[in-house]
């Protein structure tokens, strides 16, 4: 069986991009939303339309990736990709598991969460809460501005970027805040909602305006 391998016709990762929480072999991932797999015999590209660049797979990283429908775990997978290539799930899960870590950090992959956007995955259990010195001033409803005191950067955030600000208190979950957020649009499904609001999370995580408590 070939080892697991990825080729990227994107730019390198940035340094300030937080470190993924370690994988196990009971992680069950998905697929992030805006990647579109295109397969072919010997392997697949990863397609991202919306930043304009591709990842390569070969034929081990495919069928893998074919597999990460946000239900199954690392474990599983493993064991549905070894018969094709004849060898043992325990040969192929290293191989997996370092093919998925690379992917999680390109932004290709992430923990899974449950349907209704409840807890499932390990964002879902994370808690925030504001840094020390920046606040939010209302702006009515378009939304607000985030001011730090100690740098005097200021953020612009909309009307649904400072209702996420509102409710990382240092007590809610993420899965907490997702559901809220669903509930103030008008039952928007939180599945639908999770990809955007994650990814507004590590920016403000980026910039140093909130820090996680656990």
């Amino acid at each position: 069986m070939p080892d697991a391998t990825v080729s990227t016709g994107s730019p390198p990762e940035s340094s300030s991009t937080p470190r993924p929480d370690p994988l196990t072999r009971s992680s069950v991932l998905r697929v992030k939303r805006g990647w579109l797999l295109e397969p072919f015999d010997d392997g697949a590209l990863m397609l991202q339309a919306k930043e304009r660049f591709w990842v390569g797979l070969n034929s081990t990283a495919r069928d893998a990736i074919e597999l990460t429908d946000g239900l199954k775990t690392v474990e599983e997978i493993s064991a549905l990709v070894a018969p094709r290539y004849g060898v043992s799930p325990a040969g192929v899960m290293a191989d997996l598991l370092m093919l998925f870590t690379e992917m999680q950090s390109r932004g290709i992959v992430a923990h899974a969460r449950a349907p209704d956007g409840a807890a499932g995955g390990e964002f879902d259990q994370r808690i925030y809460a504001p840094s020390p010195g920046v606040a939010l001033r209302e702006a009515g409803d378009s939304g607000g501005i985030l001011s730090d005191g100690k740098t005097r950067e200021t953020f612009t955030l909309n009307t649904t970027g400072a209702a996420i600000w509102s409710l990382l208190d240092g007590a809610r979950t993420m899965a907490e805040v997702i559901a809220a957020v669903a509930a103030m649009l008008d039952g928007t499904p939180g599945e639908t909602l999770a990809d955007d609001i994650e990814e507004y999370i590590q920016v403000l995580e980026e910039v140093g305006a909130i820090t996680r408590c656990s």
